[in-house]
């Protein structure tokens, strides 16, 4: 479960490309930020692919969206429910609702 200081790990990081990432952040300050994202994620995560195709810039906090993100939640935690997610305790006491 993702906290922000936990590395996050998966089959993606033990390819070329994000081992590439790496050696190239150590030059280039967009790269380095952008690794820093994706190994350290958070929570929760909402982007407009509209307008940052990249997501580069995270509005799970931006009461625009607020209505839209709650009932996004809702659809995942009747998934959870359905599949007896294990980590359905977990997001009823972690996730902001």
């Amino acid at each position: 479960w993702s906290d922000g200081k936990t590395v996050f790990r998966n089959e993606s990081q033990s390819g070329l490309s994000f081992k590439a990432m790496v050696t190239a952040a150590k030059t280039d300050k967009k790269i380095a930020a952008r690794v820093q994202h994706f190994v350290y994620r958070t929570k929760e995560e909402f982007y407009n692919y509209e307008t940052d195709p990249s997501a580069l810039h995270n509005l799970i906090d931006d009461p625009k969206y607020a209505e839209m993100i709650a009932g996004y939640r809702k659809k995942l935690r009747q998934q959870m429910i359905k599949s007896n997610d294990y980590l359905l305790e977990k997001f009823d006491t972690e996730v902001k609702r």
